[in-house]
């Protein structure tokens, strides 16, 4: 009876449409769409080298200082380059004079400009990313010239270079401990969302095995329950097929995530399989928990349990990665037990850990909710009686 059970529902299930666009066609769509709208994000967010004009008249009383600072952090040409290295933090422009720097100004050729006068001078037309990283650098090297001058009034000139080396030496007291050789990517967070999505998605057919097996949802239902066998058998039976169906089809998603759009999953995929498996089965009882709990029609049951993984995938971040951390920050129950979120820290943990502490946790916690679905599943069919078929 397992076996024909199996065997018959395996071949309805590649045979629906719907399973086929939802699990498998749409998953891959909508990957289609993040990459194109994601690949490049990071690569944007690289520093740019910021143009800037100087002015000097030769009146500025550490003129010599400032210059020899300005050159250390910039590319000091007396012609304009219209493309900074990338390597360097100013890309300065000499002007003969104000005129000239209010030109280049007006023209957008450079942020703004530096005007060496009986002090320094800034001059912009606005604010931005420009202005205060000249801004930020006039200030810092004011504050080591009002150091040096406060060093050298204090011991009436008689500091050795060597002290004044050290006095003005930079020091970090934070120390930067690495917890993986991975770069964080929050980019790869909508991907390992999506494919947790695809997994939760089989909580849908999750309801439609569960309302299969109660004789007032439909004719075939009141069928299969005047069968010889036990309503538990049949049930296992056909969620074997579903789960195998299922896994299979998450499989070539999670092959097309990461063979065509190139989305990094970590060098572990066996791993990464694992908790594709743990997630299908975690969709699976989730639905057929709440096809069991409700009283209502299986298209009823079937848009609840559409909504609710469309929210947990929402907490998880898949529409505004920053939700995710705002979940875990103010409401971290909320993230401890949404699923989409424990697969997609799994998938992430993976991509990022050097070890897989935190990874076993979430499939901890994955078994765990699939132990209580499970359960409560079993407990309410168990107990469903009819008066008639």
């Amino acid at each position: 009876m397992f076996k024909t059970i199996f065997f018959y529902r395996s071949k309805a299930l590649l045979r629906s449409k719907e399973t086929m666009f939802w699990s498998l066609l749409f998953p891959m769509l909508l990957g289609t769409l993040f990459y194109f709208t994601f690949t490049n994000i990071l690569e944007g967010e690289g520093f740019e080298t910021v143009p800037v004009g100087l002015v000097d008249t030769g009146q500025y009383e550490n003129e010599e200082a400032f210059l020899g600072a300005l050159e250390s952090v910039s590319g000091m040409d007396d012609e304009r380059t219209d493309e900074g290295s990338g390597d360097i933090l100013f890309n300065v422009t000499k002007a003969e004079n104000e005129e000239e720097a209010e030109k280049l100004l007006s023209e957008g050729k450079i942020s703004g400009y530096i005007l060496l006068g009986e002090d320094i001078g800034l001059v912009v037309n606005k604010s931005g990313y420009g202005a205060t990283i000249i801004k930020s650098f006039l200030d810092y090297f004011k504050q080591k010239m009002s150091t040096v001058e406060n060093l050298m009034e204090a011991t009436a000139g008689k500091i050795t270079p060597d002290q004044l080396e050290e006095a003005l030496q930079t020091r970090e007291y934070v120390k930067e401990i690495k917890v993986s050789e991975e770069s964080p990517n929050i980019v790869v967070n909508y991907f390992y969302t999506l494919l947790a999505m695809s997994c939760m998605f089989a909580s849908m057919a999750g309801v439609a095995e569960i309302t299969g097996i109660q004789a007032n949802q439909s004719p075939l239902a009141a069928r299969l329950n005047i069968v010889p066998a036990p309503k538990l058998k049949v049930f296992l039976g056909s969620a074997a097929a579903l789960a195998v169906i299922q896994t299979a089809i998450i499989a070539l998603v999670f092959l097309f995530l990461a063979l065509v759009l190139r989305v990094d999953f970590g060098k572990d995929y066996l791993l990464t399989m694992l908790t594709n498996i743990a997630g299908v089965i975690t969709g699976i009882s989730f639905g057929t928990a709440v096809g069991a709990v409700l009283r209502a029609g299986e298209n009823l049951k079937t848009g609840i349990c559409s909504a609710l993984v469309m929210l947990g995938c929402y907490l998880a971040g898949m529409m505004d990665v920053q939700m995710k951390y705002r979940v875990q920050a103010n409401m971290p129950v909320i993230a401890k037990i949404n699923p989409v979120n424990r697969l997609t820290d799994a998938y992430y943990s993976l991509y990022y850990y050097d070890t897989n502490g935190r990874y076993w946790q979430n499939m901890a916690a994955l078994g765990i909710m699939t132990l209580i679905f499970l359960t409560v599943t079993f407990l309410v069919i168990r107990r469903q009686q009819y008066e008639s078929i």
